[in-house]
Parts: structure tokens; sequence; C-alpha cells
């Protein structure tokens, strides 16, 4: 997939586990990347276009102001979510019970015993 910023044509690069610490480094934890979508377009197109976060941001603003809109860095980013093989064997892991929740789960009950009368 590809997205276009500036008249520039970006290759949307997968989201790894590098990545996302990258994020969380620079203050953007995963759970609010919902809360933040400027700081992760920024650093979406940094990381993609191999470029400082301030040279993403400069040309995030110079395509905005040449009346461009971000849709299609966003739709990348969350279609590189949506393929990545790490989120994707996080989101197993975590349905996953362990053996310690398998263990729980798993109670016996003793059964009653039966007097003959």
């Amino acid at each position: 997939m590809t997205f276009t910023i500036n008249n520039k044509t970006y290759k949307a690069k997968d989201v790894t586990f590098n990545f996302m610490c990258m994020l969380e480094d620079r203050g953007l934890p995963i759970d609010q990347i919902d809360n933040k979508p400027m700081k992760v377009g920024r650093e979406y197109l940094a990381y993609c276009g191999g470029m400082s976060s301030e040279e993403a941001g400069d040309e995030i603003e110079k395509h905005i102001i040449s009346g461009g809109n971000l849709s299609g860095l966003y739709d990348a980013f969350t279609n590189a979510i949506s393929e990545s093989d790490f989120f994707q064997a996080l989101g197993k892991a975590q349905n996953t019970p362990t053996e310690e929740e398998t263990a729980e789960e798993t109670v016996v009950t003793p059964k009653k015993s039966r007097k003959n009368s």
C-alpha cells in the first residue's frame, strides 16, 4: 500500500514491535494512539519516509496548507496495524488462556458419597 503526502508517494511499512517501542519512546503509548492522531500520523510518515519527526511534521503541514488531507496516511497506518504479524500474534496471545488461568478454570468438585440405605 502507498500513500501520498505533499505530492510525494510513500510505501507503507509494517507496524512492528520496534516501531511501537519507538512510539512509546516518543511519548505515545499504545493505549493513547486513538487519542493523538496527529502525532501518530507524523511518526508513521517519519518511519515510512526515513525522516525525522520534525521533517515529517513539516511535510504534513505543507500538505494540509495546500489543501491535502491525511486520510491516505491514516488508512495506510490502520491497514499496517491490521496486517501486522506482531499485532496478530499479540491478539492471539491475549485471547489464549495461560496455564494458570486454565488450571483455575478446571475446578474439580468432589463427588458426594451415596450411602446405601
